[in-house]
């Protein structure tokens, strides 16, 4: 392949084919690593046969830019506009002129369909706000303080060896009485209940779910009404063992996870007998409906987890259980459903049971005055072993690795370990992946970090197998990405703080960011220091 095709193909897919390195120096990226990443994309950049659309996917524009469309192809077509709110607008325009969307359209997801003839083409039109939510008590100038914490790490008289709602709920209410605006969280999404021992909060399983191991057993009701649940409480060898749990020095993640399990399972046969017109069933049933195939998926990908682990503790991430089990739609897969509906159920149960228990954390924090309340931890990706890579591989590339090149802080590089989302993928499903990605972080807070905040622009793609410092640049659609935090984090009246710890040269966007930063008012960016500052500039 000649060098210059191999630019072009690069550049289509969105690899930076240089970058300025942690010590100010131009890096160019070898060819072959750029022919392995072209590889790992599936070249997906597009077919010359098949024939292009007149308009693109999506199209994003904030409310203070112009948002006019120029269609492509020839000739002339209608067009029709569906609003979010349900009205609708309706015109012609011909191929190259400008398609001026109405005026003072509203923020939201918006669908325009174009039509010539009888072929017809969608476009997701996205109005996004000109700026960030900001709590009334920042833009009002108070200065606010809170408190982080790593919530595993909270010791009480009451938890099971590891931090849990019940303990949040407790320093909610220390931290409000002392004027606290806001506990800040480390991210608390789904690991793996059947592998406990894979604790990084920073690569999980699934980030639009949660972390059941912190559940707060004490606090369930069925739990505590569970004769059989209360009869094993009291077992001397459990009350040492919940003891002992209770002392150690360091989260003992399987006994907690061995005593928290057994817990749980009493405490789901107690809720089974629950007639079908009770109260927590339906809200149980509404949560399974909202949460709909994503949190199938979570349940199906926990409940074989634990049944293949069972069998084989070499069955760890899904690219090793067997064949037949690594589609998540496939036959086999299906048939473990059919028999072991139970199973399933219990893990839904369980993401039920920690939904409800930190949206009750997060009220408390607002009925006690906290400005901000929770404040929590978007990490930066999932685990390419996991629940959300199983259930959708297509929107992954699972040939490469999400890491960084060498640095100060690392002269080798570093690989997380963590699988990238293909942004050609991300673009052609109108961003839904990454918008419920943040409407399941941004409910129940009042503020949300961003790991890693760069990953907006750009991240590090490593070919699997390779040293971390074998990688390149893959870019994604900044605008567009900040555009739609900035309508949900409206729309859920939830703060963004960006976790700017990276390499930021003036070429790559330095002026973008800060610009960006103007509209949020609550992060004072400066390149390769972190902030986490809660009030105004």
């Amino acid at each position: 392949m000649e060098p210059s095709c191999l630019e072009q193909l690069s550049a289509r897919a969105g690899i930076g084919t240089e970058y300025i390195n942690a010590s100010g120096q131009r890096q160019t990226i070898e060819p072959q690593i750029l022919r392995r990443l072209l590889a790992i994309m599936g070249n997906r950049t597009g077919s010359p046969e098949a024939p292009p659309s007149p308009v693109p996917e999506v199209f994003v524009r904030r409310q203070d830019e112009p948002a006019a469309l120029r269609p492509a192809g020839q000739g002339g077509y209608r067009w029709r506009l569906m609003t979010e709110q349900g009205e609708i607008h309706h015109g012609a325009v011909n191929a190259g002129q400008a398609l001026a969307l109405p005026p003072a359209l509203p923020c939201g997801y918006h669908l325009l369909i174009l039509a010539q003839g009888k072929d017809a083409w969608h476009c997701r039109v996205i109005i996004a706000p000109e700026r960030y939510y900001q709590p009334p008590a920042l833009t009002a100038g108070r200065r606010l303080w809170g408190t982080c914490v790593q919530l595993h790490t909270l010791r009480s008289a009451a938890n099971w060896g590891i931090g849990d709602t019940g303990d949040l709920k407790a320093m909610v209410r220390e931290i409000a009485r002392r004027g606290g605006a806001f506990i800040g969280l480390d991210p608390i999404h789904a690991l793996y209940p059947a592998l406990p021992g894979n604790a990084s909060p920073y690569r999980p399983s699934s980030r639009r779910w949660l972390n059941t191991l912190y559940i707060d057993v004490n606090d369930i009701e069925d739990f505590q009404h569970s004769p059989a649940a209360q009869r094993w409480r009291r077992q001397a060898d459990v009350r040492q063992t919940l003891a002992e749990a209770r002392a150690a020095d360091q989260v003992d993640y399987p006994r907690v996870a061995r005593l928290k399990m057994t817990a749980l399972r009493l405490a789901w046969q107690q809720f089974l007998l629950r007639p079908p017109a009770d109260g927590q069933r339906a809200d149980f049933d509404g949560f399974r409906l909202r949460g709909g195939e994503s949190l199938r998926g979570q349940g199906v990908f926990d409940a074989l987890h634990a049944h293949l682990l069972a069998q084989d503790p070499a069955f760890r991430g899904w690219q090793a259980w067997p064949q037949d089990y690594r589609i998540a739609e496939g036959a086999a897969v299906g048939a473990f459903c059919r028999r072991y509906p139970l199973e399933v159920e219990f893990y839904l149960w369980l993401q039920w049971l920690a939904d409800r228990q930190f949206t009750q954390c997060y009220a408390l924090s607002r009925e006690m005055g906290m400005p901000i309340g929770l404040y929590r931890d978007l990490a930066v990706g999932e685990s390419d072993g996991g629940a959300e890579t199983w259930n959708d591989p297509g929107l992954y590339c699972l040939g490469a690795s999400v890491g960084a090149p060498p640095d100060i802080l690392g002269p080798q590089g570093q690989n997380w370990g963590l699988a990238p989302m293909d942004p050609k993928v991300l673009i052609a499903r109108g961003y839904q992946p990454f918008i419920d990605l943040l409407r399941s972080n941004m409910r129940g807070c009042g503020a949300l970090r961003i790991d890693h905040v760069m990953s907006l622009l750009r991240l590090w793609w490593i070919p699997r197998g390779d040293p971390a410092a074998l990688g390149a640049y893959v870019y994604y659609p900044l605008d567009d990405l900040l555009a739609i935090l900035a309508l949900e984090s409206q729309r859920h009246g939830c703060m963004v703080i960006g976790e700017d710890l990276a390499v930021l040269n003036a070429e790559e966007g330095q002026k973008k960011w800060r610009h960006e930063v103007a509209k949020m008012r609550d992060l004072d960016t400066d390149t390769n220091t972190e902030h986490t500052q809660l009030q105004p500039k």
